[in-house]
C-alpha cells in the first residue's frame, strides 16, 4: 500500500494487521502463564520486539526511589537515560511522549494498574521508522501490559490473603 497522505505509512498488508493484533493477544496469555512480574515482562519484551524489528524496546519500572529501567528490560539499543527520562515525563502526563535526538526518536507509554502508575513501556525507532499504525499498536500494547501486570500482581495479592498461615 502507498503511504498515506500525512506522510506515515499504513499496514502493508492485511496480515500485518492480524499480526500486531495477534500481538495483543499473547500478551494476555502470557500474564496468564507467566510465574512471575520478571517472566511476564521478558515475554512481552520479546513478543513487542518481534513485530518492530529494527526498534529498540524498554520497559521502565516505577519503586520508591523513581523510575528506573533494569538491564534486563531492553530489548536493542536504548540511549537509556532519554528513555528513563521520557517514561518519567509520560508517567508524570499520563500520556504518550515523544523526543526525537539526533537520527531517532524515543516514545513513551505510561503502564497504569489499579493503585497507581507500574511503569513506561519505550520505544525507540529510526526518526523516520515510527508510523502512526506503530504509535497506535505500542499504546494498545502498552495497555494491554498495564492490565496483564496489575492482574498478575491482584492475583498474588489474593493468592497471600487467602492462603497465608
Amino acid at each position: 500500500m502507498s503511504a498515506s497522505g500525512n506522510g506515515h505509512r499504513r499496514f502493508a498488508r492485511p496480515d500485518d494487521e492480524l499480526r500486531r493484533l495477534t500481538t495483543l493477544v499473547q500478551l494476555s496469555r502470557d500474564s496468564e502463564a507467566a510465574a512471575s512480574e520478571h517472566d511476564l515482562l521478558a515475554s512481552a519484551l520479546t513478543t513487542v520486539a518481534g513485530i518492530l524489528p529494527g526498534h529498540a524496546i524498554a520497559i521502565a519500572l516505577v519503586d520508591d526511589s523513581g523510575v528506573e529501567i533494569p538491564e534486563r528490560f531492553v530489548r536493542g539499543r536504548m540511549p537509556i537515560e532519554l528513555a528513563t527520562l521520557v517514561a518519567a515525563v509520560s508517567l508524570d502526563r499520563g500520556e504518550l511522549v515523544e523526543r526525537s535526538e539526533d537520527d531517532s526518536t524515543v516514545l513513551g507509554w505510561p503502564l497504569a494498574g489499579s493503585r497507581g502508575p507500574i511503569g513506561a513501556l519505550v520505544a525507540r525507532a529510526p526518526r523516520t521508522g515510527i508510523t502512526d499504525a506503530d504509535r497506535a499498536m505500542l499504546q494498545a500494547m502498552s495497555q494491554q501490559l498495564s492490565l496483564t501486570l496489575d492482574n498478575l500482581r491482584l492475583r498474588r495479592q489474593l493468592n497471600r490473603l487467602l492462603f497465608r498461615d
